[in-house]
C-alpha cells in the first residue's frame, strides 16, 4: 500500500518557539478581554439603532468597550507593525479564523501569506505552506492542525499542517483519479469561499481545465481518502462550492443566479434559491443543514433561510428599511451552538435622501435562525466601505463566544485595515453552554490483500485514539495504514477519548495475501 503520509520538513518562521500545547475549549473570555465581564452582563436585544459613534483606533491587545453595546473589542493585528506593510485582515466570512479552541487566530495579508496569532493576540508569524487562494481549514478537534490547498486548487492536493511541529504531509493526491474522468483536470478547489462538513470529514471541490474552464464536482471522504461522487458541468462553472456541515450536501452557487444543493454521491439535487448572494451553511438548533442569505430581489431585500433536507424556505428580517439598503455577509460556523449565524454590514446607501441609519448598519449581529428572530448586537464594525479589502467579512468561532472582522476604523481606505475581534461570554447568547457531547467510538476499515486502511469515524469530538490491530500491535494515530503479517481474522478496537468522555468500538476484520 502506498504511503500517503510521508512528512516533509518545513521552516516556521519563529511559530514552533511560540507555539503553545493544546488546550481544552475556553468558555470564558481570555486574553485581553479576561475578567471583562462582570456578573449578569446582557447583550443588547432586538433591532435597535444607536448612532453611530468615533472612539479613537485603539492600540494592538488592549480591550475596549465598544460604546454603543458594552462588549470587549480587542485590535488583534497592527499590520505595520507585525511586517505586513499592505493589510491584515480577517479573509472571509465563509472561512474560521479559530482553530478547534480558539486559541489561535488566522490572519491574510498582503501579497498572499497566512499568519497567526494566538488567545494573547501576540503574532506568531507567517505560516509555512499556505499561500494565496490556499483556503486553509482547522480541524475541527486538534487546535494544532489545519488543512490547506495549494494556491487555487492547482495540482489537486489537499495537504495537513501541523502548526506546532511545521510537519506537513498531502492527505489526498486527487488529480490522478480527477484526470480519469476529466483528462484536462488542473485544478480542484472551492472557489476559495468553500468549508468542508463540521467534522471535517467530507469535502466539495470545483475542478477545473488550465484555463480555470468548468470541468465537474467532486466529494472527497479525507477519512478514506476517497472520491464519493463525480458529476460534468457541461459548461456550467459554479462561483463557488461548499460542502453542508452535515457531510450530507454539496453546494453549488451558479454565476447565472442558481444555488444547487446536491446530494454527496450526486444522484439528487434541490434548488436552494434562485440567486445566492454571500451566503453561508449552518446548522439550526434541531441539526438541520441549513442555507442563509439575502434575497435582494425580494421586496423587502429579505435575509432568509433554506433548510436543506426539507426545502422549507423562511424570510427572517427586510434589510430595505426606510429607503435604504446594504451589503452583508454571514457566518454560521458556531457548530457548538447550532441555531445562530453571525451577520456583518457595510456599504449602506438609500435612494431616497437624505440617509437614516438603520439597526443593523456597520454592525456585527447574532441572529437567531427561526422565523421573527431573536437578535443581539456584538459591536459596530466601523469598516467604511472603500473597496474590496475594506469590507468587515465578520467570522464566528465554534462556540459562538469570538467573532473576528476587519475595519479600516472610518478611514477611506481598503489598505489601512486590520483585525478587529468582539468576545462574549458562554452564556450570553441563547443561555448557558451545553454539555460536552459524548465520544461514541467507530471507525471505518478497508482492506486490500493484507493491508487496511483503518480511519477514524467517532463522533463527539475526541481528541486522542489508540488502536489494537488484533495481532499485539498498536497505534495512537488517528488514521493509520497498516500492513498485517499474515492473512486471518482479527478482533480490532478502537478507543477514542476526549476530556470529557471516552468509548471503545470493536469489529473484526479479515485479510488475505
Amino acid at each position: 500500500m502506498r504511503n500517503r503520509n510521508a512528512l516533509r520538513a518545513c521552516a516556521l518562521a519563529g511559530i514552533v518557539a511560540a507555539a503553545a500545547p493544546a488546550h481544552a475549549a475556553r468558555a470564558a473570555p481570555d486574553g485581553a478581554c479576561a475578567g471583562f465581564y462582570g456578573a449578569g452582563f446582557e447583550l443588547v436585544a432586538g433591532k435597535v439603532v444607536k448612532p453611530w459613534t468615533a472612539p479613537p483606533k485603539p492600540a494592538r491587545g488592549v480591550a475596549a468597550a465598544d460604546p454603543g453595546f458594552g462588549t470587549c473589542v480587542v485590535r488583534v493585528t497592527d499590520h505595520a507593525a507585525d511586517g505586513m506593510p499592505g493589510f491584515a485582515r480577517n479573509d472571509y466570512s465563509r472561512r474560521q479564523a479559530f482553530n478547534a479552541d480558539s486559541t489561535r487566530q488566522l490572519v491574510y495579508a498582503d501579497g498572499g501569506r497566512w499568519h497567526l496569532y494566538d488567545a494573547d493576540h501576540r503574532h506568531l508569524g507567517a505560516l509555512p505552506g499556505p499561500a494565496g487562494d490556499a483556503e486553509p481549514q482547522w480541524h475541527p478537534s486538534d487546535p494544532g492542525v489545519l488543512h490547506y490547498l495549494p494556491n487555487r486548487g492547482v495540482g489537486m492536493r489537499v495537504l495537513r499542517l501541523d502548526v506546532v511541529t511545521g510537519a506537513t504531509v498531502a492527505v489526498g493526491e486527487l488529480g490522478g483519479r480527477l484526470r480519469a474522468r476529466w483528462p484536462g483536470a488542473h485544478a480542484a478547489w472551492t472557489g476559495s469561499e468553500g468549508s468542508p462538513s463540521a467534522d471535517g470529514r467530507y469535502w466539495c471541490f470545483m475542478v477545473d481545465s488550465a484555463g480555470s474552464g468548468g470541468l465537474g464536482l467532486a466529494t472527497w471522504d479525507l477519512a478514506t481518502d476517497t472520491v464519493t461522487g463525480l458529476l460534468d458541468l457541461d459548461g456550467q462553472r459554479p462561483d463557488h462550492v461548499s460542502m453542508s456541515p452535515s457531510g450530507q450536501h454539496c453546494v453549488a452557487s451558479n454565476p447565472r443566479g442558481q444555488v444547487v444543493a446536491h446530494s454527496r454521491d450526486f444522484a439528487s439535487r434541490r434548488q436552494v434559491a434562485a440567486v445566492g448572494t454571500h451566503s453561508d451553511i449552518g446548522l439550526d438548533a434541531g441539526g438541520d443543514d441549513v442555507y442563509v442569505s439575502i434575497d435582494f430581489q425580494s421586496g423587502g431585500g429579505d435575509v432568509f433561510m433554506v433548510n436543506l433536507r426539507t426545502g422549507v424556505r423562511a424570510a427572517l428580517f427586510p434589510t430595505y428599511l426606510d429607503g435604504t439598503y446594504t451589503s452583508v455577509h454571514f457566518s454560521a460556523k458556531s457548530f457548538d451552538r447550532p441555531g445562530w449565524f453571525v451577520m456583518s454590514a457595510y456599504g449602506e446607501a438609500t435612494v431616497s435622501p437624505p440617509y437614516r441609519q438603520q439597526w443593523l448598519h456597520r454592525r456585527v449581529t447574532v441572529v437567531q435562525m427561526a422565523p421573527d428572530p431573536e437578535v443581539y448586537s456584538l459591536a459596530e464594525t466601523r469598516a467604511r466601505a472603500a473597496g474590496y479589502w475594506s469590507q468587515p467579512h465578520a467570522s464566528v468561532n465554534r462556540d459562538l463566544t469570538k467573532v473576528a472582522w476587519t475595519s479600516n476604523w472610518g478611514a477611506d481606505t481598503d489598505t489601512d485595515v486590520d483585525v478587529y475581534l468582539v468576545q462574549i461570554p458562554a452564556e450570553a447568547v441563547g443561555g448557558p453552554p451545553p454539555p460536552p457531547a459524548r465520544v461514541v467510538a467507530g471507525f471505518a476499515a478497508a482492506a486490500s490483500g493484507l493491508a487496511v486502511s483503518f480511519a477514524d469515524a467517532s463522533s463527539g469530538a475526541p481528541t486522542a485514539w489508540r488502536w489494537d490491530f488484533g495481532d499485539g500491535n498498536t497505534s495512537t494515530a488517528r488514521n493509520r495504514d497498516y500492513a498485517y503479517a499474515a492473512g486471518g481474522t482479527y478482533a480490532v478496537c478502537l478507543t477514542a477519548t476526549n476530556a470529557d468522555s471516552g468509548d471503545v468500538a470493536c469489529r473484526s476484520v479479515a485479510v488475505a495475501p
